[in-house]
């Protein structure tokens, strides 16, 4: 009796056990919102302003989210966009989370406006004050700006390639003193994306002082003396050039029209002249006047830019038209008279000169520096007589880029002068070619205006040599 109570305990028992209801699973947990926000929703479209994201899973930042711009996948860096190109932009995030299920957020919208340019559209921009400076004692004060506006922070400076760290001055600008002589070339980047790698400032370190002023021998006056200025494209190589060479020359010996122009002999017809301009791009460049529009045929002479004379086989028709030409120049008065100092490192072999442009006129004005030279021998094809050669363009003075503009280089910051006003500019060349003689060498001055892309030279005016002051010429 006892095992069967026994037995129906234990079924009883197992009933009991069997019979409690099973637990249902635990229901799944119901996801948390997703939302998006930005801030600023409006940027420049300039690759620099940027709109950064903020994404929550209920109250929780998340960073693993897959972006869309517009319905599309896109990659952003740290949630920040950036961009370049105008216009509206929708963004939305997806989140995984832990069940696997995926979680859309709210739509945000960026406005990108087009970015407003600086005058010249040229973005970043690296400017610098003076491009020569003594040793030791010469400042180079930069100032950096991107899209017109002046940068203080976020830029790298590269000197000579290497990243360089320069001081700054009291209103933030970084400055270049240099303990050693040289060409130091700078460039800058910005933001990483911006650089201005392609387009170096040169920076020319020399051992002398940069030379003061000329002094002014009529301070009150603008009546300057007018020379026009003669460019003689020739070539030892070319048998028509004596036509044109003798008639210059004796111009030039004429005591009537020897103080009414400034004369270059820009020798580029051949590569083998030795008065050929020792920089190859020089050379290149001037090679029939392409720097200023082209020649038909050598030989050419131009005057002031605006007008030529060509060869029409007879020296005396040649010098006829020759002197026409310059006396139609003079005819203009001077609107900018032209004075400059100099120094000269024979050592090193680097003229300085401050050339100094006083106005007549109010006008927006250029000036250009060459280094020409005398007695250069070599025979001239077409002529037994011409075995010497004088005004030889030898050197073109670089600006801060290191490139020549062969229009000159502004003054006044690019601004028009007012009358009156006086404006430098300090030019300092390396005459490295040992074959050019420094004792034969003089600097030619030019001073150009233009109207839209047509340049005009208002007054020219060349040194005795590399070492005298040349002041103002006025009218008696």
């Amino acid at each position: 009796m006892k095992k069967f109570f026994s037995l129906i305990a234990m079924i009883a028992a197992v009933a009991m056990v069997s019979c409690e209801p099973t637990p249902s699973p635990e229901p799944d947990p119901t996801p948390e919102k997703l939302t998006a926000s930005v801030s600023p929703s409006e940027i420049t479209a300039d690759g620099q302003s940027k709109a950064v994201f903020t994404v929550k899973y209920g109250d929780k930042a998340v960073s693993n989210v897959k972006a869309y711009v517009n319905g599309a996948e896109t990659a952003l860096s740290a949630l920040t966009f950036t961009t370049k190109t105008a216009g509206t932009y929708k963004f939305y995030f997806t989140y995984e989370w832990k069940t696997g299920e995926t979680v859309k957020s709210n739509e945000v919208t960026v406005t990108a406006k087009a970015a407003e340019q600086s005058g010249d559209g040229s973005g970043l921009t690296m400017e610098v004050d003076n491009t020569v400076i003594p040793i030791n004692t010469g400042r180079a004060t930069f100032t950096i700006k991107f899209n017109g506006k002046v940068v203080e922070s976020g830029y790298k400076i590269y000197k000579n390639g290497t990243e360089t760290k320069l001081p700054t001055d009291a209103n933030k600008k970084p400055y270049f003193v240099s303990k050693d002589t040289g060409t130091f070339t700078f460039y800058v980047t910005y933001n990483i994306t911006e650089s201005t790698k392609n387009k170096p400032i040169s920076v020319q370190v020399i051992n002398d002082a940069i030379p003061d002023r000329a002094e002014d021998p009529n301070p009150t006056s603008t009546s300057f003396k007018r020379r026009a200025m003669v460019m003689q494209f020739t070539g030892t190589n070319c048998g028509y050039c004596p036509y044109i060479i003798e008639p210059l020359e004796t111009m030039a010996a004429d005591a009537a029209y020897k103080d009414k122009f400034s004369w270059a002999a820009i020798h580029t017809f051949n590569s083998d002249d030795p008065a050929a301009p020792c920089n190859s791009s020089d050379y290149t460049k001037l090679s029939f006047a392409a720097a200023y529009g082209g020649i038909s045929g050598y030989p050419t002479v131009l005057f002031d830019l605006t007008s030529q004379v060509g060869n029409l086989g007879s020296v005396a028709v040649n010098l006829a038209n020759l002197k026409k030409a310059v006396d139609n120049s003079v005819a203009n008065p001077a609107s900018a008279g032209i004075s400059a100092t100099m120094t000269l490192d024979e050592n090193n072999r680097v003229v300085t000169a401050r050339v100094s442009v006083k106005a007549k006129d109010a006008k927006v004005y250029r000036v250009s520096m060459w280094v020409l030279e005398d007695k250069i021998r070599g025979n001239q094809n077409g002529s037994t007589t011409i075995q010497w050669h004088d005004n030889a363009l030898r050197y073109v003075a670089r600006g801060a880029d290191g490139s020549a503009d062969y229009y000159g280089y502004p003054l006044n910051e690019g601004k028009a002068m007012s009358a009156g006003q006086v404006c430098d500019y300090v030019f300092a060349v390396n005459i490295s070619n040992q074959s050019v003689n420094l004792v034969n060498c003089q600097l030619l001055f030019f001073v150009t205006t233009s109207v839209g892309n047509s340049y005009t030279v208002v007054n020219s005016a060349v040194t005795k040599d590399l070492k005298t002051a040349m002041p103002f010429e006025y009218n008696n």
